[in-house]
């Protein structure tokens, strides 16, 4: 992999923050359509008594799959010097879940995953 320094992390940083924080005041306001749609196979799924194979077929489309699957899930933890890590779990398979508290004078975090090459995850964010 290339080396990125600083500067351009920043950037990309900054970058990732401003759509994550478009998407969760769009997800607060009710257009967080993987919430619809989560909604809605459960629905299907609870009127077809569980059975899975009588799904309405959107939700065996490939690209439903794409979106259902999280590969990066984040929680905050509250600026405090008495809190210094915590845990947070991955909500799928192929996910990174990453708990973090920013303070004054550190970056805390630690990430768990299902058998992924967390320590890899880990050395990047950290470099």
């Amino acid at each position: 992999a290339e080396y990125m320094g600083g500067a351009q992390r920043l950037e990309l940083l900054k970058a990732a923050t401003a759509k994550h924080n478009k998407l969760a005041r769009d997800a607060q306001m009710g257009r967080g359509m993987d919430r619809h749609l989560f909604v809605l196979r459960d629905i299907d799924l609870r009127l077809n008594g569980g059975d899975a194979s009588k799904l309405h077929p959107l939700f065996a489309d490939p690209t439903y799959a794409t979106v259902r699957t999280i590969v990066l899930s984040t929680s905050t933890l509250p600026a405090s010097r008495a809190i210094v890590a915590g845990g947070f779990g991955p909500v799928s398979p192929k996910c990174y879940a990453v708990g973090y508290s920013v303070n004054p004078d550190f970056l805390g975090f630690v990430v768990s995953t299902f058998g992924l090459n967390t320590d890899a995850f880990a050395e990047n964010i950290a470099a």
